[in-house]
């Protein structure tokens, strides 16, 4: 009787050292499982983080793009403007110049080559120089008085 008992008790203490062993590897496990979890909460944080930090600077570079935008759309509705004025202008320009024309006035109603293609360029294309050497051209005609001389000026802002 001793015998099976001390047998049953060697078989208790196996099975008491592998019940302490899983217990062991489980409290390990559950250690580990804690690690990866406070692990992957901080990598969460710091995405959080990094989003934040990247509405920020969208919000802040969306604020400094805004009165340039806005500049934009005025310049482009300055710019249709103008060419809408500049068409009329044309227009006045080819009528004044027909009227001249059919009067028979040859040193006014006689355009020269070079006013020709002036006038005919789109004004975004022309320089102010040009422009001004047009007008200079056309007072020549006029009288022989000399071109006008003025200091001189700088030419004139091109908007694209």
């Amino acid at each position: 009787d001793v015998a099976r008992q001390l047998a049953q008790r060697d078989v208790d203490q196996r099975e008491l050292a592998a019940a302490q062993e899983k217990e062991a590897l489980r409290k390990n496990e559950e250690i580990n499982a804690g690690h990866a979890v406070d692990a992957q909460e901080r990598t969460v944080t710091q995405l959080e983080q990094e989003n934040i930090d990247f509405d920020s600077r969208r919000r802040t570079v969306d604020d400094e793009e805004r009165p340039l935008l806005e500049q934009e759309v005025r310049l482009r509705e300055q710019r249709d403007s103008l060419e809408t004025k500049e068409m009329k202008l044309r227009q006045d320009f080819q009528t004044f110049n027909g009227r001249t024309m059919r009067s028979g006035s040859p040193a006014r109603g006689q355009a020269s080559p070079v006013q020709h293609s002036i006038a005919m360029a789109p004004m975004s294309t022309r320089s102010y120089e040009s422009a001004q050497y047009s007008s200079n051209s056309l007072r020549s005609y006029d009288s022989p008085k000399p071109l006008h001389t003025s200091p001189a000026r700088s030419p004139a802002p091109k908007f694209y």
